[in-house]
């Protein structure tokens, strides 16, 4: 029988339509086996494969497409949705620009162009681009929505909210501006409204990953563990929060299965401060019973294959073992059933080692007063980091203080930071330092550590040593709202902005309470 392939395209059209893309597919496919090079075909087969989430499969398929048919503006544009599905915004950018100069006013192309910025950390630009769609049609809820998301990373909340506010207007059963609605009040410190608006969005949308989260960071911010840690495992679940790690063997561990005899690997998740932050938990696993094998970036490997109760370290990325159970660890807390009067607390549970200590010692024989360790930029590519950095020049008045000697305790120097850093009255190791059994051995030999809230905060607070840290009006869950200490590390003080962005507020806070501390002499040096 002869094959009409135009009515087999509109027959798999349908069927896709139709959600039934397994068949769909299996009729493009018929086409192609008569007609190779049948653009529309091979089009249909890469929305059906992106339908099923075979985006590796689409690309292949939307990339044949784009070279038959370079003028289909759709075909661009699909191209780079499946390029961003499988994150690979940069080349996903390309294909947008092209799709942008067939059709300069394609609307989803924008908002799709400006969704890639926006995960290449490019916030600015992706607002520009949502504002390029907004003028080609005003009311875009898409470009609404994800502008209002890009301007919340910005700090630019009260804009954010009316953002949001204007796609409620148009659409008010989107659970995607409430989430972001909530997630914009959460960061103007509006605690009742934010759960009010995440309510809101998780009855129209249940599963709503996104809803929880925020959610589950506004009530473990006021210390409510009982119904924000069984939030806070919707982040497992969510792209922008989770960095998945290789399958592995064995059962989630929950906390109610018995580990007498077992082997468990705790998993790495997120960046080096929640390791550290976390891992206080694998001496309370092994206690039950277990071999604890602990998953780590490679940069804390050798510091942390010394912790009581690791029995063996598996560096991030590597093939794991054969285990019994394995359990992320952020998810511990909620394993031991962690209250805010049950936080594990015992400090050291990290220790600087010995050959490294030896290794440091001399770059401080000739340092004099009170020896302070500084920090003030975490990693660039963090969503809030915005917020928590600080920009070294802001930082002056602390330099000034009598009686002190600052050293630079942070490995990576921003452009803009390196100049003022050269003209500080701050000794820079950062081009010394190594992984982070370094910066232990640094801090071991500090008096004191300044922070913003980096890796640096937790592992001074693990490693004991006295730290004070720098957060911004809201801060990351860890650190709770307007305590002065914390929970987690018996040796820290907070000092938080008064209000958003007020960084000066909290430099002077931290200058008066040092010259306070150093009082009328200067403090002898004494390492720990």
């Amino acid at each position: 029988m002869q094959v009409d392939p135009d009515e087999l395209l509109n027959r798999g059209t349908a069927l896709r339509r139709e959600g039934r893309c397994e068949e769909a597919l299996a009729v493009f496919e018929q086409i192609l086996q008569v007609v190779p090079g049948h653009a529309d075909a091979l089009h249909g087969c890469g929305l059906a494969l992106a339908a099923l989430g075979r985006y590796p499969e689409a690309v292949t398929f939307f990339a044949k497409v784009v070279e038959l048919a370079p003028m289909f503006a759709e075909g661009q544009h699909n191209h780079g949705l499946a390029l961003a599905r499988t994150l690979r915004h940069q080349e996903a950018l390309k294909s947008y620009e092209r799709a942008l100069e067939l059709e300069p006013g394609y609307v989803d192309a924008l908002n799709s162009f400006s969704e890639s910025l926006f995960w290449l950390g490019r916030y600015a630009e992706s607002i520009e681009g949502y504002e390029r769609a907004l003028a080609a049609r005003p009311d875009s809820i898409a470009a609404l929505n994800n502008r209002s998301r890009s301007l919340v990373v910005l700090g630019r909340f009260e804009e954010a909210l009316a953002g949001y506010e204007r796609a409620l207007s148009l659409k008010p059963d989107l659970a995607e501006a409430w989430a972001g609605r909530a997630s914009a009040l959460a960061k103007l410190g509006r605690y009742e409204e934010s759960l009010e608006s995440s309510g809101y969005a998780l009855r129209i949308w249940p599963d709503f990953v996104d809803a929880h989260l925020v959610e589950a960071y506004c009530r473990l911010r006021m210390g409510d563990f009982r119904s924000g840690l069984p939030k806070y495992e919707w982040r497992r679940l969510s792209r922008a929060e989770h960095v998945p790690g290789r399958k592995c063997s064995g059962s989630r561990w929950t906390g109610k299965e018995n580990l007498q005899g077992k082997t468990i690997l705790l998993r790495s998740e997120q960046g080096f401060g929640d390791v550290i932050l976390f891992s206080r938990y694998a001496g309370l696993v092994s206690d039950r019973g277990a071999k604890v094998v602990l998953e780590v970036p490679a940069g804390l490997a050798p510091l942390m294959a010394g912790m009581a109760g690791v029995g063996g370290i598996l560096i991030q990325g590597e093939e794991p073992p054969s285990v019994d159970f394995h359990c992320q660890l952020p998810s511990l807390p909620l394993a031991f059933n962690t209250e805010l009067p049950t936080i594990p607390a015992e400090v050291p549970y990290l220790a600087a080692r010995p050959e490294k200590i030896r290794k440091w010692e001399a770059n401080f024989s000739s340092l004099r007063g009170m020896t302070i360790g500084l920090t003030w930029s975490g990693n660039a590519r963090q969503l809030d980091d915005r917020a928590r950095s600080i920009p070294l020049k802001q930082l002056a008045p602390l330099l000034s203080v009598r009686g002190t000697q600052f050293v630079c305790v942070q490995k990576d120097i921003r452009p803009d930071d390196a100049a003022t850093l050269r003209n500080a009255k701050i000794v820079d190791l950062s081009d010394q330092l190594g992984d982070f059994s370094d910066t232990a051995a640094i801090i071991s030999l500090l008096d004191l550590v300044i922070t913003v809230d980096t890796s640096v905060a937790h592992l001074a607070g693990a490693l004991g040593k006295p730290v004070w840290v720098m957060l911004p009006f809201m801060a990351y869950w860890p650190w709770f709202l307007e305590r002065e200490d914390s929970p987690w590390y018996p040796s820290a003080r907070l000092f938080r902005q008064a209000k958003l962005d007020d960084w000066d507020g909290v430099v002077s806070k931290v200058k008066k309470e040092l010259t306070r501390t150093l009082g009328p002499a200067t403090r002898k040096r004494s390492h720990v």
